[in-house]
């Protein structure tokens, strides 16, 4: 890469749509982007780098979005050969209708031990409670199944609601996920600020079994997978008469 008249440099280049999401997606405080040099971007904005190089591509276009995009769907899009994995060519040779069963067999062999556990939650407690464990874990991804699985556990024991808000505070305040420090002046505090007023009331009833706000992963999440967005989710499924027969 080359800027001006400056020496070229060999670096990373991060591509995304925004260059907010630099710092959104923690790619300033992550060691892995310490090569980059250039972020190229549809658009440009806050939250990007403040010593790197943005080139925004939104106002570079020979032709309006729409037509490029058309354009683009109508061109061919070959995979690769490196990217095909290793069934491909034991599977290339057979006949649709047997790469269907074959594809089902294997489903439901993956499938199996996952019903195995939850048939072992289901003796435990009951069926209602092995789908909100199962579900939970799901929601917590890779990063988080073990502390979004714990609070499944402990779901009996949150008590019943009214309202998600109620809900979702037991289980922030129980998952060690509300902070500590409010800045009154943030719009979003005032949401933070009913989630604690309701959270002071449990507190002590719940006190052992809050967890470690460490046993959360944070890095690398995007926005919409983080764990107090999940249990946003999971609150209003609770609540849902219809969610769970």
């Amino acid at each position: 890469m080359q800027v001006g008249r400056a020496a070229p440099v060999e670096c990373d280049v991060e591509i995304d749509v925004a260059s907010g999401g630099w710092q959104q997606h923690g790619h300033h405080t992550n060691p892995a982007f310490s090569g980059v040099g250039l972020q190229v971007v549809w658009q440009a904005g806050n939250g990007g780098p403040t010593d790197l190089p943005v080139v925004e591509l939104k106002d570079q276009l020979d032709a309006p979005v729409g037509e490029l995009s058309h354009a683009l769907g109508q061109a061919p899009t070959a995979q690769p050969p490196g990217s095909f994995g290793r069934c491909a060519a034991p599977l290339a040779d057979l006949p649709t209708d047997e790469v269907h069963a074959l594809l089902g067999q294997a489903a439901e062999t993956r499938l199996r031990p996952k019903a195995g556990a939850l048939a072992a939650v289901a003796v435990r407690t009951d069926w209602r409670q092995a789908l909100w464990e199962g579900l939970f874990t799901a929601l917590g991804y890779k990063q988080n199944s073990w502390p979004m699985r714990r609070l499944a556990e402990l779901l009996p024991e949150l008590g019943q609601a009214d309202e998600p808000v109620v809900l979702l505070a037991r289980m922030l305040g129980v998952g060690g996920l509300l902070p500590d420090q409010l800045d009154r002046d943030k719009l979003t505090n005032r949401y933070l600020r009913t989630l604690w007023d309701q959270w002071w009331r449990d507190r002590d009833r719940l006190a052992k079994r809050i967890l470690p706000r460490d046993v959360w992963t944070f890095h690398g999440l995007r926005p919409a997978n983080r764990p107090e967005r999940r249990l946003a989710l999971a609150a209003c499924w609770l609540l849902r008469p219809d969610f769970v027969p």
